[in-house]
């Protein structure tokens, strides 16, 4: 990082709308997130602009969208996540993110000189491929709490600074998304001895298990996922003690623990309240004082830097029934402030009730994850509809049996989509995956048929033409609302 920093500060020199700028539009151009996060952290300004035409980096990343068709929404997150502000952006483009940006009055840019590059053929470019994830996650970015230099500190000083970004990788869950960042930074600002234990309570598909994937990315961590589903006694988890068949063998826990002593990892122990009393028992010890012996030759291993993540779907009742009463008719704006102590309190009778005093009292902060608002159920829904949107970009290979490929889907409305395929499949107790299942069902198998439909056979050489361009969009018709598909050859840009 030093090294970087040295030749971004050569590259840099004194003006502040120069190399630099460049450095960060070129990483945007190859579409590297990861290149983006690099260079600011070493000093490049994820606010910069076009030194001529004072094109904002935020809007020029979802400009490129249209010179290779590549889908840049990653790099707007990584460049929000680095502190560009939304606002180089119209607020009114995004703070209703699930209405489709409409043009500027030009009296509303003529006043503001930070919005003079925003013309209108630069307009209806951005309307097209400034997409509801990128909106959802520009609104995200506006609403989070801002940082002291202390509190900055607190991250970067440990290395856990990619943590500040993790709400903008989650749909909702703004309130257990800044509670789990708070202790996971608090045990490390402290350093703690005794091990962090957090239990993810609340209904499946609504976030447990992508949040723990992601605090393992974002802080290049080890991180394990256990189903702990059948895990009917100790030696399931742990492995068999000596002398005992099969002890020199672990097991998967056991031999995780063992690779990563005295280093900072995640042990994601998912349906943890399926699991027996054996074996709850037997975690006690673990989470107490953060020691355990290795059981294949009793070596003590140090656990205390193991960031230990239970979930379970036990508790649903209580949070569904929270929700109902006290947040789901709020607006979002009031939603993410609402204070949750009570539901704090009825969770710990609830865990106590269920796995015990003991084990209850082990763990260190229980959150829980609430079901979607009509937003974020739509939301969730678009973020199926991009991954089939990339699925079917890749180019044709034929040796390979990808046959459905080169082809650009355009969402046209992609709010309005979305908002149909959540009123028609979400399912409370499913959460994402009925979303998931929502735009296989609505969409891909629609897109196929008429796909199939073609009379020319599929060949690589069709890599070579325009990308074959299909428009979803909602129709009503007579009061019916349905989802319909139509292909043409002309390319456009498009929302995805």
């Amino acid at each position: 990082m030093e090294l970087v920093k040295a030749q971004l500060g050569k590259l840099t020199g004194s003006d502040s709308s120069g190399n630099s700028c460049r450095i960060l539009f070129y990483a945007v151009e190859r579409n590297d997130p990861e290149l983006v996060r690099v260079l600011c952290r070493a000093g490049a300004n994820p606010n910069d602009r076009a030194e001529r035409s004072r094109l904002p980096i935020l809007a020029f990343t979802i400009l490129e969208t249209v010179n290779d068709y590549e889908d840049r929404t990653e790099a707007v997150v990584a460049l929000l996540a680095m502190g560009a502000d939304p606002n180089d952006l119209p607020q009114t483009w995004w703070t209703n993110f699930l209405a489709k940006p409409q043009q500027l009055d030009p009296s509303a840019i003529k006043d503001d000189w930070n919005m003079h590059w925003c013309k209108s053929a630069i307009q209806l470019i951005l309307i097209r491929n400034f997409n509801l994830t990128q909106r959802y996650s520009c609104w995200k970015a506006s609403r989070q709490r801002r940082l002291t230099p202390r509190g900055h500190q607190s991250f970067d000083e440990f290395g856990i600074s990619p943590l500040k970004e993790i709400s903008l990788h989650i749909v909702g869950q703004h309130q257990a998304c800044e509670k789990a960042i708070s202790r996971i930074r608090n045990h490390v600002y402290r350093h703690s001895k005794m091990p962090l234990v957090l239990l993810f309570a609340g209904p499946s598909g609504h976030g447990k298990t992508e949040f723990a994937k992601q605090i393992g990315l974002l802080l290049s961590a080890e991180c394990l996922l256990i189903d702990c589903t059948h895990m009917r006694h100790m030696s399931d988890l742990l492995g068999p003690r000596p002398p005992f068949v099969g002890y020199e063998e672990g097991s998967p826990l056991n031999n995780f623990l063992a690779k990563v002593t005295g280093n900072r990892s995640i042990v994601f122990l998912d349906e943890f309240d399926k699991t027996t009393n054996e074996v709850q028992q037997a975690m006690l010890l673990l989470f107490e004082s953060g020691k355990y012996r290795d059981q294949r030759d009793q070596e003590e291993l140090d656990c205390s830097k193991v960031v230990w993540i239970l979930a379970t779907n036990h508790g649903q009742a209580t949070i569904q029934k929270f929700w109902n009463e006290n947040l789901k008719h709020l607006p979002m704006e009031l939603q993410i402030q609402a204070p949750l102590d009570e539901l704090y309190k009825s969770l710990d009778h609830c865990f106590i009730e269920a796995i015990g005093a003991p084990l209850t009292g082990r763990v260190t902060q229980i959150i829980p994850f609430l079901p979607f608002g009509q937003p974020e159920m739509a939301v969730a829904a678009f973020k199926f509809m991009r991954e089939l949107s990339n699925s079917v970009r890749r180019p044709i290979d034929a040796a390979q049996k990808i046959f459905v490929g080169h082809i650009h889907l355009n969402f046209v409305d992609d709010g309005q989509i979305a908002e149909y395929i959540a009123r028609k499949t979400y399912n409370a107790e499913l959460g994402a995956r009925s979303l998931q299942q929502g735009v296989r069902n609505l969409i891909e198998q629609l897109f196929l048929d008429k796909f199939l439909d073609e009379d020319e056979e599929v060949k690589d050489e069709m890599n070579k033409r325009p990308p074959v361009n299909f428009d979803v969009r909602v129709s009503r018709l007579e009061g019916v609302e349905d989802i319909i598909i139509d292909q043409h050859l002309k390319t456009t840009s498009s929302t995805n």
